[in-house]
Order: C-alpha cells, then sequence, then structure tokens
C-alpha cells in the first residue's frame, strides 16, 4: 500500500473552507447591517412625513372650525337681523301708519307757518292747515282731536284776515301805466293853457269890434290884433296848488312828465308784489298827485285813474298777522309726532 505523498493537504482545505464561510458571512453580516440602517433611514422618513401629514391635517382642521365659527356667527347675527326686521315690520303694521301720518302733519304745519310769516300768503298758510286738519281727521285719536280743536281756532284768525288781490292790484297798476301816454294834460307844458287861447281870441276880437267905430288908419287893428296874440303867447298862467306837488326832471317837456308817471306806477307795482306797504302807498299817492294836478280832470280816462288810484291806496297790503304755530306745538308736546 502506498503512502499518501501530501499528508497535511485536508487541513489545507478545511482552512480555506472556513475562510470562504467567515468571508460569506463577513459579508452577509455587513449587507445585512446596511439593510438595515437604509431600514432605519426609510423608518424615519415615513415617520416624519406621517408627521407632517398630521400637523397639516391639524392646521386644516383649525382653519375649518374657524369658518364654521365664522359661519355660525353669521347666521346668529342674521338670525338676529331677521327678529329685529319682523319686530320692525310688525310695528310698522300696527303703529307706523300713524306715526307717519302725524309726521306728515307736523311738516304741513310748518309749511303753513313759513308761508304765514316769510311769504306773507293766508291763502296758502290756511291750504295747508285745511290739509293738516284733513289728515288729523284720518286718525280720529285723542291726541289728533285735541291738535284739530287747536287749527280750527288758527283757521278762523287767518279767515279774519283783510284780503288782498295782491296780482290785482298789480294788473290794475300795470293798465294804468299803459294808459299814462294817451291822457290828456291839463297844460301843454312849455306852452299857454288850451282855455286861455280861446280867451285870447275873444279878446282881440272884442276889443276889435269896440274900436270899430273910431277913425284910423287901414291896417291899423290888423296890426294891434297881432301884436295882441303875441302878447297872448307871453302870457303865464299862475295857479296856486292845494298839496305840494313834486317837481319834474324837465317841466317844460311833457315827455319827461309821463315817462316819471310811469316809473311812480311801476315802482308802486314792485313794492305791491313785494307787500311793502310803505313804499306801495307812497307811490300810489304820489302818481294820484300828479294825475289830479298835470292831467285834464274833465277827461274820463283821467277821472278813472285819479279813482283807482285812490281805491289803491286804501289798501293794507301787510296786516297784523296771528300766530299759528301753537298746532305744531302741541302736536310735539303731545308725543304724537317727532321733534
Amino acid at each position: 500500500m502506498d503512502a499518501d505523498p501530501n499528508p497535511v493537504a485536508p487541513d489545507a482545505t478545511a482552512r480555506r473552507g472556513a475562510v470562504a464561510l467567515l468571508v460569506v458571512a463577513l459579508t452577509t453580516t455587513g449587507t445585512a447591517a446596511y439593510l438595515w440602517h437604509e431600514l432605519d433611514a426609510l423608518r424615519d422618513a415615513d415617520h416624519a412625513r406621517e408627521r407632517r401629514e398630521l400637523e397639516g391635517a391639524a392646521a386644516e382642521r383649525a382653519v375649518l372650525r374657524a369658518s364654521l365659527d365664522a359661519q355660525r356667527r353669521s347666521i346668529e347675527q342674521l338670525g338676529a337681523t331677521q327678529a329685529t326686521l319682523e319686530q320692525e315690520l310688525a310695528t310698522l303694521r300696527g303703529g307706523g301708519r300713524a306715526a307717519l301720518a302725524r309726521a306728515e302733519v307736523l311738516h304741513l304745519l310748518r309749511l303753513a307757518n313759513e308761508s304765514l310769516h316769510l311769504t306773507r300768503d293766508p291763502q296758502r298758510a290756511d291750504a295747508a292747515l285745511a290739509a293738516a286738519d284733513a289728515r288729523l281727521a284720518e286718525l280720529g285719536d285723542a291726541p289728533s282731536a285735541a291738535v284739530r280743536a287747536q287749527l280750527a281756532r288758527e283757521r278762523a284768525a287767518l279767515a279774519a284776515l283783510p284780503r288782498v288781490d295782491v296780482p290785482g292790484i298789480a294788473l290794475t297798476l300795470q293798465r294804468i301805466g299803459g294808459a299814462i301816454a294817451h291822457l290828456p294834460l291839463r297844460v301843454r307844458l312849455g306852452g299857454a293853457p288850451e282855455a286861455g287861447s280861446a280867451a285870447g281870441s275873444a279878446a282881440g276880437s272884442a276889443a276889435g269890434s269896440a274900436a270899430a267905430p273910431a277913425a284910423l288908419p287901414e291896417g291899423f287893428w290888423a296890426g294891434i290884433g297881432a301884436r295882441l296874440v303875441a302878447l297872448r303867447d307871453l302870457l303865464v298862467k299862475v295857479k296856486r296848488a292845494s298839496g305840494p306837488v313834486e317837481p319834474l326832471l324837465a317841466p317844460e317837456q311833457e315827455y319827461f312828465l309821463r315817462r316819471n308817471l310811469e316809473l311812480k306806477l311801476e315802482s308802486a307795482r314792485l313794492a305791491a308784489l313785494q307787500r311793502d306797504e310803505v313804499a306801495f302807498q307812497g307811490a300810489v299817492r304820489g302818481a294820484r298827485d300828479w294825475l289830479a294836478v298835470y292831467f285834464d280832470s274833465r277827461h274820463p280816462a283821467v277821472n278813472q285813474a285819479v279813482a283807482d288810484l285812490e281805491g289803491l291806496r286804501r289798501a293794507r297790503l301787510a296786516p297784523a298777522l296771528p300766530d299759528i304755530s301753537g298746532s305744531s306745538a302741541l302736536l310735539v308736546r303731545s308725543g304724537a309726532a317727532p321733534r
């Protein structure tokens, strides 16, 4: 039997196998450690992502909760507003019409006071009081009855005022002013009286007839007549005025007399429209005096104009006005109308 030439060969093979196994074990261990490390990293990343997602969801829930709270408050406010509107609507259905009517009455009463004391228009003031009385009659309650009684007294005071037709007065003055240019004068300004002309002619004829029997040269009386006519033109008629007469701008010109008189009548018309009684009386009196002094009183149109002006002079444009504020004060004091 032959002997083994290399008796240590099995041991070397065993060692190489052990080394290989060791290498494989080490490799497997490293791979496992690496894989475990990667697995931990992935797990940590997953945990972080889940944490972020949870935090985001919590923030979204907070925002949603705040939005829901705001909507809930809005719904509560809408409910309160609706309740208020329903209450106001019920108030309007119950007594709102009456309150509105009383406010309208108060406005009418204040309008009546303004019409009477600012524009001095009693007719318009009475119309406003009548409208207020009609509105109070529709209410028919106790405060309205008291105010209506006061309104009756105030309307009676307005009815007692003298009625002045201011537009009619203005139209009358305008009519007289339009006729001034055609009214005849008593004396032609700058000339002799119309009656004096006839008297002068009659005097010349009488002188000629009285001197006719005397024997005088031929043509003597013709020369005397011409001289008498010339003398007649130089005569001046003097008349004592019964009252003060305002001087004319140019007494020798008829044009200025008529224009000044028209201006007086226009001043009286404007004063009547403004209810300025002092200026109206002065202008009417002056126009009447001028017509009586300078115009022919025998003419019917002149007499009619003087009579119309005398009637207008007695008109009272600004009588004492009554107090009609008691009804509005009573309505406010009763609490039935806003202040």
